[in-house]
């Protein structure tokens, strides 16, 4: 068979997974949807965000699989939000509605493990020092996550490291290429185990240390160079410290003290009357009582 059909093959392979992985994800939620609701989502989200013409062409394709048309509704909402923005980003003490281009760097660089900085660094070196060796990883491993960081310059979408992800299996998979292309060399002194050894059981170690260290908090972790979660909520802030989650804290703690009263201005998706029987400040606009409790996002962005 030509390499080229073989190659054909393969895309097709891919292609056709893909769709069965969306369809297997998206049919039970659609199955349960209305119709005119999900129309009325997708155009809200895409329409209203500046294209009329993608929305009504995704709306018009949800009579021929709903389960297709939330996914590709669900992406150019993604496509049209990075392009306009998502309200107010926050980095390094400043707020803009347009993006930061230096964000998601910044974000990589202070969210991410230490030890995992060491293999993208040794990855990236590896791949300058010795380009013709490392080509293939290059091209397969470390292309795409520098494309995705290119791309991410020119968001306006600015809200949290978790927007990356997809650069961390590439980038994991460089770091591995690199350590097996180091390997272990013939050492003078058999009984001492080979830097590369030590390095592979070292870094994993680092890692624990920093994960035990940071839970149950694991979503606002930042590391060393950004000294820690307080410091670093002043560099980065939205979903990279805080998504409501502290609300069944923060009202188990308003019991502690005894507080009936409090003022909770509140970032989040969970219900704050239900949680600590005190109303949200966006729904009641009026300081309360004596304590006021504010989300990381909120007390970052100000008034903004």
């Amino acid at each position: 068979m030509p390499e080229l059909s073989r190659s054909q093959l393969l895309v097709y392979g891919a292609v056709a997974v893909a769709l069965l992985t969306i369809l297997a994800v998206y049919a039970p939620l659609t199955s349960r949807m209305d119709p005119e609701y999900q129309r009325r989502v997708i155009h809200e989200m895409v329409a209203g965000r500046g294209a009329p013409g993608l929305s009504a062409a995704i709306e018009s394709f949800a009579g021929f699989s709903r389960p297709l048309a939330h996914y590709f509704g669900g992406l150019a909402s993604v496509l049209r939000q990075n392009a306009v923005g998502g309200g107010v980003n926050f980095l390094f003490g400043e707020v803009s509605v347009q993006g930061f281009p230096s964000y998601f760097l910044v974000a990589f660089a202070l969210k991410t493990t230490l030890a995992f900085l060491v293999l993208t660094l040794l990855a990236i070196v590896s791949f300058f020092r010795r380009p013709s060796a490392f080509r293939e990883e290059g091209r397969l491993f470390l292309l795409p996550a520098a494309v995705l960081f290119l791309a991410s310059i020119g968001s306006a979408y600015n809200i949290g490291i978790r927007h990356m992800l997809p650069a961390y299996p590439f980038l994991a998979l460089a770091g591995a290429a690199a350590f097996a292309r180091l390997g272990p060399r013939a050492d003078p002194v058999p009984s001492r185990p080979a830097p590369v050894v030590v390095a592979l059981a070292c870094l994993p170690l680092l890692s624990v240390y920093e994960l035990v260290r940071i839970h149950p908090h694991e979503l606002s972790y930042f590391n060393v160079l950004a000294r820690g979660p307080d410091r670093g909520r002043r560099i980065l802030s939205d979903s990279n410290v805080d998504w409501g989650l502290d609300l069944k804290r923060l009202a188990a703690e308003l019991e502690r003290r005894r507080v009936v009263d409090p003022t909770i201005v509140y970032f989040g998706g969970d219900d704050v009357f239900y949680r600590t029987g005190a109303p949200d400040f966006a729904a009641e606009p009026r300081v309360r009582g004596r304590l006021v409790a504010i989300s990381a996002f909120h007390l970052a962005v100000g008034p903004e």
